[in-house]
């Protein structure tokens, strides 16, 4: 259960296995070059991407395990994840997904049809794997050996597990399921390497100390020495803890010279096998998840267009595709305020339109493609071939074309092929270094601080208003078109204008069609349906209370929305003590309340002190929580909390 999917298809593999997936590649073969030249043009630089093709079951059970690396240890976790995933029925079609690591692994799901995978691998490679490659948020990851990494971790846990006389599974997954629980606590990116370690930081203070005592006894004031012995007290206390600064690295310390807990080395290099997965994985794609989405589907919509792809020539109903593949998350309006892919491109487009320039033109000049038909086949004649000429400079393989015979060479319908034709287009030559520069340096809640502006909410409201008074005015139509009372129907005069006047009209019609429904319901008959959806309308609706909402306060609108950046949603545990220096029996861990997030759940509290246990023994949690009365009302301010747990089983608690 615990396995991860190891059938995987190469492209050899398919050449040789499948004549469908072998035609698939091929054509591949011949975008994927395009896609690369037209990014160079945009300014992209991803690194070296391997392309492999998966099944959706496959796809959907790799994807538990940190984005999805071919190579991964073991776990009851992960196997866990897999079978609940499968038994909520969580099924269906995954496009792609790509890898943090130099070569990029990105997988690409095997029933996506050809207009699909240019735009998957478009999306992935020009946008995630860019950001991979060049965002700073990334560097932790150590992209270069993360796989080698991992495939370390995958042998290491094999011989824990094999060695059941002094390991086993059983406590393999003792130790690994607490580290599991504690993954989101493995501190903040980027990591602070000028910080003084905890053995030097002590040295200074002390030293400081012993100053402070020599100035005591030299002192000539009582005030004098008053002073000195409020900074003694001040630095004495401070030395009293371990760790000096309290930390949100949890499994970092716990993995460290300086936990004074005598945890066995193949334990704290679980804990750091867990650490550097959670880094990995969600610590960067969780503080840069709208960046990613955005700058990858901004790329989905604008790449397609370049004349180094020219998808003309698959056919008008693959371009047709294309255009209705990147609608995919803009469903909605609403989604222009939420959706990581949907916000992000509107962000990004508005970045561009900020910091890009355009500085001239120039003319590309491309080699026609032609999708083969069976006519072509029967027809025969030459095509182009693409084949290594020499590696250059940069150990970049060049290569010239030879001229093939269709016939000769197999062709069958359905191939793409190059021609010895070529078309000449003019374009923008534009300035992104700026541009480029926000990508490769923002995280998101730095993208919402600069450019959530008022400008930028003005451009957005007036786009989804947009859409508002579009489907009102499309209502309006229908209504009169079915004949429905001319009292619900609301243009001309009536048009609504304001805010308020349309929330009105909306509210009218949800009211008819909520009647409707219910005297259909009671009675069976005697009211024909609304001729509206239901859904349209409630988006309708949640567009209008959102621009109300930034209206009455821009201030609180756009605070909102930063809270949902990044990791700020996860509590803020701290480790504070240890009991090293002041021979407390307890490790003390504070949970540092939000007034916007309210108090820690109870679950969490006691859940985390269980699972922390294992690796420290007695340790206890301070809080803070809210009294309430017997009504659930609460009763003042937060007030001072306290979990303990002195046997990882029993968690009590109590007010401080």
């Amino acid at each position: 259960m615990n396995k991860k999917s190891n059938s995987t298809h190469t492209w050899a593999e398919i050449l040789s296995s499948d004549p469908r997936q072998a035609q698939l590649v091929r054509n591949l073969n011949i975008m994927v070059p395009r896609v690369e030249a037209a990014g160079k043009r945009f300014g992209t630089k991803p690194c070296r991407a391997l392309f492999t093709i998966k099944t959706d079951q496959q796809v959907l059970d790799d994807l538990v395990y940190p984005l999805g690396v071919p190579v991964s240890r073991p776990a009851w976790w992960y196997g866990k994840a897999v079978q609940q995933s499968r038994g909520k029925g969580q099924s269906g079609h995954v496009f792609e997904f790509a890898t943090i690591s130099n070569p990029a692994h990105v997988v690409l799901g095997e029933t996506n049809d050809l207009m699909m995978h240019i735009l998957v691998i478009i999306h992935a490679w020009q946008g995630h794997v860019h950001l991979f490659t060049n965002n700073k948020w990334h560097d932790e990851t150590e992209r270069e050996t993360a796989l080698q990494r991992f495939a370390q971790a995958e042998s290491f846990v094999q011989r824990l597990v094999n060695d059941e006389k002094t390991f086993g599974w059983e406590w393999y997954e003792f130790f690994s399921d607490a580290a599991h629980a504690l993954e989101n606590h493995s501190g903040e990116l980027p990591s602070n390497k000028d910080r003084e370690s905890d053995v030097e930081a002590r040295a200074a203070l002390r030293q400081r100390l012993d100053d402070l005592k020599h100035q005591h006894t030299l002192a000539k004031t009582d005030p004098d020495r008053a002073s000195i012995e409020t900074d003694i007290r001040d630095i004495a206390k401070t030395l009293s803890c371990h760790p000096l600064n309290p930390t949100t690295d949890l499994l970092g310390f716990l993995a460290s010279e300086d936990n004074p807990h005598a945890l066995l080395p193949e334990v704290k290099e679980i804990l750091d096998i867990t650490r550097y997965e959670n880094r990995y994985s969600t610590q960067v794609v969780g503080r840069t998840k709208t960046l990613h989405e955005g700058l990858s589907h901004w790329m989905d919509a604008e790449m397609p267009l370049q004349p180094e792809l020219d998808l003309i020539r698959l056919g008008f109903d693959r371009v047709f595709d294309a255009a209705k593949y990147d609608t995919m998350h803009d469903a909605w309006p609403i989604y222009w305020y939420s959706d990581p892919y949907a916000l992000g491109q509107e962000l990004i487009y508005y970045v561009d339109s900020k910091h890009s320039r355009k500085v001239g033109t120039e003319v590309i000049k491309v080699r026609r493609l032609k999708m083969l038909t069976q006519e072509d086949i029967d027809a025969g004649g030459k095509y182009m071939e693409a084949v290594p000429d020499h590696v250059d400079a940069d150990g970049k393989t060049v290569v010239r074309y030879e001229e093939r015979d269709i016939r000769e060479d197999g062709r069958v319908a359905g191939d793409l092929v190059e021609l010895d034709e070529f078309k000449e287009v003019e374009v923008d030559v534009m300035d992104r270094e700026e541009f480029w520069s926000v990508m490769n340096t923002f995280d998101d809640h730095r993208l919402f601080t600069t450019y959530l502006t008022e400008e930028f909410f003005e451009k957005l409201h007036k786009k989804a208003l947009g859409w508002v008074k579009k489907s009102i005015t499309s209502i309006n139509r229908t209504l009169r078109e079915v004949r429905w009372d001319p009292n619900l129907i609301f243009d001309g005069d009536r048009f609504p204008q304001t805010l308020q006047e349309m929330f009105q009209v909306i509210q009218i019609w949800m009211n008819q069609l909520q009647m409707s429904s219910w005297i259909g319901q009671w009675f069976g008959y005697g009211a024909a349906p609304f001729p509206v959806s239901q859904v349209v309308l409630w988006q309708m609706l949640q567009i209008v209370q959102t621009v109300a909402s930034y209206d009455a306060d821009k201030h609180e609108f756009k605070r909102h929305m930063l809270l949902r950046t990044g990791l700020l949603a996860l509590p803020n545990i701290k480790l504070v003590d240890t009991g090293r220096e002041n021979k407390t029996p307890y490790w003390t861990l504070r949970h540092e309340f939000d007034s916007d997030f309210g108090p820690l759940k109870q679950s969490h509290a006691r859940q985390t002190l269980r699972y922390f246990w294992r690796f420290s023994g007695p340790v206890r949690m301070l809080t803070m929580e809210i009294l309430t009365d017997a009504y659930g009302r609460p009763v003042g301010p937060p007030r001072p909390y306290e979990y303990y747990t002195e046997n990882g089983k029993t968690v009590k608690e109590r007010w401080l």
